[in-house]
């Protein structure tokens, strides 16, 4: 029925988990007395490397340059999308972040995403937590106009931008 010639090895597997779960279901709803095709091991598959293009250092620059920055949505948006592209974060990792999973330590940025896990180094078999280590650089005022600018800001704008960003990402 499904021949290794023509399809890859991925697909073949795929087509006979779903024949599987097919079976089962009918076994569960007393259609058929067992699975038939519960003993049936599709092809061996071991990926090496993704096929997901990875953005190079110009499309990502043109990407988080190309979002609106003058509002809380695209300062949200640029900050999801610039943890997603430079540390390889999948969406519902970032999405799943608390206020609290951003925080500095040694005078260092932190990130924690909560999601599958990466696989501990020290326990074989057990996952975690992965924490990322962010180094913002942020451009020191040159001159005092650029420092006047900026205590203008804060007087016009004193709230806190981070403040319900992560839950305004998730609704």
């Amino acid at each position: 029925m499904l021949q290794t010639q023509t399809l890859s090895a991925p697909t073949v597997k795929q087509r006979l988990a779903a024949i599987r779960h097919l079976f089962d279901w009918l076994v569960i709803g007393q259609v058929v007395p067992h699975n038939p095709a519960a003993s049936v091991r599709g092809p061996s598959h071991t990926a090496r490397q993704g096929k997901t293009p990875v953005l190079d250092t110009v499309e990502a620059r043109q990407l988080l340059d190309s979002i609106d920055v003058s509002t809380p949505i695209g300062l949200r948006d640029r900050a999801l999308i610039g943890l997603m592209v430079f540390s390889f974060a999948r969406v519902g990792a970032a999405l799943a972040m608390r206020v609290e999973d951003v925080y500095v330590q040694n005078k260092r940025l932190w990130v924690r995403l909560r999601e599958k896990g990466v696989p501990s180094v020290r326990t074989p078999g057990q996952r975690g937590d992965e924490y990322i280590e962010l180094q913002v650089v942020v451009p020191k005022p040159v001159d005092e106009r650029v420092k006047e600018l900026l205590r203008e800001l804060e007087k016009i704008a004193p709230e806190d931008p981070r403040k319900d960003l992560f839950e305004k990402a998730k609704a």
